[in-house]
């Protein structure tokens, strides 16, 4: 996340939709005078909802990868 940073997304099942969160710190290391450190926290809940049955239907897909 710009010049370094760490950063993390997670999702999960609910029971009739999903949830996820994005997670990023970043650490100032004394360079360009900048000093501290921030945490950003992002929750998202999705949830469907729907008066046709069609329009329900929906996939779901992704990958992980581990560094």
């Amino acid at each position: 996340y710009f010049e370094g940073g760490i950063s993390s997304v997670y999702f999960w099942d609910l029971d009739h939709g999903f949830a996820g969160v994005v997670l990023i710190k970043k650490n100032g290391d004394g360079s360009k005078a900048i000093q501290g450190c921030w945490d950003s926290i992002h929750v998202i809940e999705i949830n469907e909802r729907t008066n046709k049955p069609g329009s329900g239907m929906m996939n779901l897909g992704g990958s992980l990868t581990r560094q």
